[in-house]
């Protein structure tokens, strides 16, 4: 499942907080790491910092400048003198995550992939100096349009296991890495993820430009057209409230959301007081609600049976209040977006509006056209009422 953590949702699953076994109800046990930190001249080195993981770029910022780094370290620790930092973490976060380690005058880091299962309390990282990976993100079908990415979102894997995220404003960008071989994860808002390995030597010969050409999500290339009609409904809650094209008069907002996206149901009061204050000045809101398909022990296929999985939600997020408006319910079949796409959509309403992430909200004009996602944010509700106060 995934959620919606932001715009950048990268780093929730490395900074968030161990949930407890459902088998024994006890949280991981924290284990102590000794790391000796040597350069490359078997030399210790003092004063680096060290994690599990590490966050670069606009998203980090604000948090590294509080450590006083240029990275953003989870779990930050610093070699003392003899080049040696202890990490404190818990195995299921080291089964996820490499160690991170650099010294940021020096420009020598270190990226290891950690094996918990051989319970080893101490390793050894050589630093090696970092280098620098030009690298370019762009998406044709958008330029097509004359329209272009604002910003990429990155990833950097190794042996399968998260180094660096990142985050940067632009589409060129660089990455500061030791010689070895990374997977590089790169996305935008508006498009889907392009997946690249680059080799990294360690000499130092100017290295040829790494591009990154992203495919647009149907919901960027829908902007400025005709809503398509929502499909593969089985039941709706609330009544049926008519197509999208005889709800052309009024300005809607689709919420793709799912009883099992904490995310989701946590955001619904703030469409609640959406529709509370604007319904009278033509907002209408639907729902679309996705069940998990091959994962439901019983498909939510009727109100009755949604309104069972959100007895605990309407009593302890929603005050008590039920939903307001109309909800479509779609059951769950893993369905193809389209060729070069891996990501497939929960179902054929989903993957019509090409829904990546819960809860999305789409916005639709008085005239049927796609404006584009939305966001409940002051941003977004100053967005709302321009477009309520068209006729």
């Amino acid at each position: 499942m995934a959620s919606k953590c932001g715009a950048i949702a990268l780093v929730c699953v490395l900074s968030g907080t161990a949930v407890a076994s459902d088998e024994d109800d006890v949280a991981p046990i924290p284990r102590t790491i000794r790391v000796e930190l040597v350069d490359s001249a078997d030399k210790p080195v003092a004063g680096a910092d060290i994690g599990i993981a590490a966050g670069v770029g606009v998203v980090f910022r604000e948090a590294a400048a509080k450590d006083g780094t240029e990275w953003k370290y989870f779990r930050r620790a610093r070699s003392n003198a003899a080049g040696v930092a202890e990490l404190v973490d818990d195995d299921e976060r080291l089964e996820l995550a490499c160690i991170v380690a650099r010294h940021e005058t020096r420009k020598i880091v270190a990226i290891a992939s950690f094996d918990p299962t051989l319970r080893e309390t101490s390793l050894k990282l050589v630093l090696q100096p970092e280098h620098e990976v030009a690298c370019r993100a762009n998406c044709p079908e958008l330029a097509a349009h004359g329209r272009d990415i604002s910003g990429v979102v990155v990833r950097v894997r190794l042996d399968g296991k998260n180094a660096l995220d990142c985050g940067f404003e632009t589409r060129d960008f660089s990455l500061r890495l030791p010689p070895g071989e990374y997977e590089i994860q790169a996305r935008a808002d508006t498009t889907h993820q392009v997946i690249k390995t680059i080799h990294v030597s360690d000499d130092d010969a100017p290295r040829a430009v790494s591009t990154f050409a992203l495919p647009a999500t149907k919901l960027a290339l829908l902007e400025g057209d005709d809503a398509p009609g929502l499909t593969g409904i089985v039941a709706w809650k609330n009544g049926d409230p008519g197509t999208l094209a005889a709800l052309r008069g009024k300005v809607v907002i689709l919420d793709f959301w799912g009883y099992w996206c904490n995310p989701c149901v946590g955001r619904m009061p703030g469409l609640f007081e959406l529709y509370d204050k604007y319904r009278d000045q033509g907002l209408m809101i639907i729902g679309v609600h996705v069940d998990l398909g091959e994962n439901e022990q019983e498909p939510v296929d009727t109100a009755a049976r949604l309104d069972a999985r959100l007895v605990e939600t309407r009593k302890e997020l929603w005050k008590g209040r039920d939903l307001p408006f109309p909800v479509a319910l779609v059951k769950g079949k893993r369905t193809l977006i389209r060729d070069g796409v891996e990501h497939k959509a929960h179902n054929s309403a989903v993957s019509d509006y090409d829904i990546v992430l819960y809860p999305t909200q789409v916005l639709i004009d008085r005239h049927g056209k796609v404006v584009g996602g939305f966001e409940p944010d002051e941003e977004g509700t100053k967005l709302l009422e321009k477009l309520l106060s068209e006729k």
